[in-house]
């Protein structure tokens, strides 16, 4: 094993830094890697750099601003060659690891990936038949359980949320036995005898009619709390099962003066749902039943795209971890990379993390640019608490290195944003010194009062619809308590 790949063992070398938007971030992340490719100690060749961006326009920026840093400085071979990088979006680099490393893997270098929408209509189908299997019967009486229940969407979640985190799907069974475990961890103690709180909802809801019945002029909220307390006896009357949401809501009874003793015993009955031994049971039911037509959507869409040849995007970084998980593998990329760069770090979910630290294991440095103010692809499996845990693992109690000028806003905006966000951020935990920013030397010159306030306030007619809504702050260049915005005794001006 060569030298440099013996560094694996230890602790990468990351560097990561905040970058609020209008900071600075694609320039610093060109000036890296012109830096890289010129050091006179430590040079990296363009060949030996991965740079991933969150998009191809942000990869192509990239690359063309770093392009445009080397031939100010004479070096157009070193600008030519920068086509020869890994650089690009996740996916694309690793489309080409995989490409590079095909045979190490087993894999044909021909590899076909389908684009998203083929993708969807697979996952669609693959869901649709773990639907129709034989659990017809145990789906619908759990709907009639569970009014606001969606399990279709549910199970779509958890498959999105396993490829995410790279499960496969033997092991939802273990995921599935936490998730009960956990929930019911949160809730009562369970009732000894679930029949003993039928019974006790079923008198407190005739006595509520009853005495919703004597008040001699009802008022408006108890013939409301009438009206969903007979529609709940009219369900058990006919020997149906009353939904959770209907003792939720029963939990939550308001009536009037004269029937509010009575509503109180129902809300005290109803309330007890969180112990009744059916819930926890029907809760265990449902978590199972989810998790099982989890794992059969993902083995059916696995299979699917077998028989055509074909891997989706999020297969490409599944394999890509594996091949970077191979000796050999690690041992080559151990000697030829040079530079990993991440942009748009905040972004990255659990499995795009396990490659970042993968590839920072095996290279000289990496340099890991996010803003957690920005994440906003929750949806793709991304979570910004990651950007935190990867921030506290790799550089313990040091703060990262943070961006902190504007060079994209008018200086009053970016002081009124800055004490804004400073606050609000406060509360999730994030630090003043990665939120807070100055605007640039430029913008404060460029400033000057014919330009108008930075911020207006619009208020929209709501007419006949309902109350005017204010929009926008408004706050303006000139020293005036009347133009200022008071935010808890402080005045942005």
């Amino acid at each position: 094993m060569s030298r440099r790949a013996g560094r694996s063992a230890v602790a990468p070398a990351i560097r990561i830094v905040s970058a609020s938007a209008g900071s600075g971030k694609t320039h610093r992340l060109a000036v890296e890697l012109e830096r890289a490719l010129t050091a006179r100690l430590g040079r990296v060749d363009p060949e030996a750099v991965v740079a991933v961006t969150f998009t191809n326009k942000a990869a192509a920026e990239l690359a063309e601003r770093a392009r445009v840093h080397l031939l100010k400085d004479g070096k157009p071979e070193l600008a030519h060659r920068l086509a020869a990088a890994r650089l690009g979006t996740v996916h694309a680099v690793c489309g080409r690891l995989l490409d590079d490393f095909a045979f190490e893997l087993g894999l044909s270098p021909e590899l076909r990936v389908i684009d998203q929408d083929a993708a969807k209509l697979l996952a669609r189908r693959a869901l649709g038949q773990a639907f129709a299997g034989g659990e017809a019967a145990e789906l619908a009486e759990l709907a009639q359980r569970f009014d606001r229940l969606d399990l279709r969407e549910v199970v779509r979640e958890l498959v999105d949320g396993a490829r995410g985190n790279g499960l496969a799907p033997g092991d939802l069974g273990r995921s599935a036995e936490r998730s009960r475990e956990s929930l019911l961890a949160h809730l009562d103690p369970p009732a000894a005898d679930g029949r003993k709180l039928d019974r006790e909802l079923r008198r407190a809801l005739a006595a509520f009619l009853v005495a919703a019945e004597s008040e001699s002029t009802p008022t408006k909220a108890t013939a409301g709390a009438a009206a969903r307390v007979r529609a709940a006896c009219s369900t058990l009357d006919a020997g149906g099962a009353l939904p959770w949401d209907a003792w939720a809501a029963l939990a939550q009874l308001e009536s009037g003066a004269g029937a509010r003793e009575a509503a109180e015993a129902v809300s005290a009955a109803a309330g007890r749902y969180l112990a009744h031994p059916r819930f926890r049971d029907d809760l265990a039911r449902a978590i199972g039943l989810a998790f099982d037509l989890a794992r059969r959507t993902l083995e059916t869409y696995a299979a699917q795209k077998r028989a055509l040849g074909v891997v989706d995007f999020t297969d490409q970084l599944v394999l890509a971890r594996e091949l970077l998980a191979l000796p050999a593998v690690r041992e080559q990329l151990a000697g030829e990379l040079g530079l990993v760069l991440v942009d748009e770090f905040q972004d990255t979910n659990p499995l795009q993390l396990d490659l970042f630290l993968a590839l920072a294991g095996l290279a000289q440095r990496s340099v890991w640019v996010g803003d957690q103010k920005q994440a906003i692809y929750g949806f793709l499996g991304a979570d910004p608490a990651l950007m935190d845990a990867a921030i506290e693992s790799i550089l313990g109690e040091a703060e990262p290195e943070t961006l902190a000028t504007s060079y994209r806003s008018r200086p009053p905006l970016v002081a009124l944003t800055s004490e804004l966000f400073a606050r609000a951020f406060a509360g999730q935990g994030l630090p003043e010194s990665r939120v807070r920013l100055a605007a640039s030397e430029a913008a404060e010159e460029a400033e000057r009062p014919e330009l108008g306030p930075c911020l207006e306030r619009w208020v929209l007619d709501a007419g006949n619809q309902g109350e005017d809504v204010l929009c926008l702050l408004y706050t303006s260049d000139a020293a005036d308590e009347e133009d200022s915005v008071d935010l808890g005794g402080r005045r942005i001006i």
